[in-house]
């Protein structure tokens, strides 16, 4: 049995040095290669390139550019709601993230007590719950909460978040109330002098 199998391992490298010695060569397809060349134009003369005789009028004032641009005044934007809402990008705190729901409700009951006037969001996307409190637009408005968030729930970590701010546009709109004012009496005092 071991000799068959020696003769049969033996004629199979056989087998494989003689097929890759065969020339395949003849079989192959035959692509023929022409490099292109640029054959011109059909006018003989070279083109010729007008230039103005005083190239000065081409210079470009970058200064006066600049000048505007840093000289731009935005339109006033006319403020209509006293009070709306925003979104912002900015930052909660993730006090809470498992598959829990229990869990969950209990983190958020529990950052109401530390924090009764940060709202808590509990989001869930299968099979995650996360809890996350506050809305705060910059770093340095949650470092104190996150510290002593971390007391309670170690895991505590700050997240960038779409926030949503409540902006009171009152004192705005007063100003802007008083300004139209005082054009109107200022016209009205240009229309008496005439």
């Amino acid at each position: 049995m071991r000799i068959l199998l020696t003769l049969c391992v033996l004629f199979g490298l056989l087998g494989r040095q003689a097929f890759a010695q065969e020339d395949f060569a003849q079989f192959r397809k035959r692509y023929t290669f022409e490099r292109e060349r640029f054959a011109g134009t059909n006018s003989s003369e070279p083109k010729r390139v007008e230039l103005p005789f005083d190239t000065s009028a081409q210079r470009y004032d970058l200064t006066a550019d600049l000048n505007k641009t840093l000289d731009y005044i935005p339109p006033k934007i006319r403020i209509t709601k006293e009070i709306e809402k925003r979104k912002f990008e900015g930052w909660r705190v993730q006090i809470y993230r498992g598959r829990s729901r229990e869990e969950a409700n209990r983190a958020k009951k529990i950052s109401y007590e530390m924090y009764p006037n940060l709202t808590a969001y509990m989001e869930y996307s299968a099979p995650t719950y996360r809890v996350r409190v506050g809305d705060f637009l910059d770093q340095s408005e949650y470092q104190s909460i996150l510290k002593r968030f971390k007391r309670v729930f170690p895991t505590a970590i700050s997240v960038p978040a779409i926030i949503t701010i409540i902006v009171d546009n009152r004192d705005l709109i007063e100003e802007q109330e008083k300004e139209k004012r005082e054009k109107k009496d200022n016209k009205k005092e240009e229309n008496d002098d005439k």
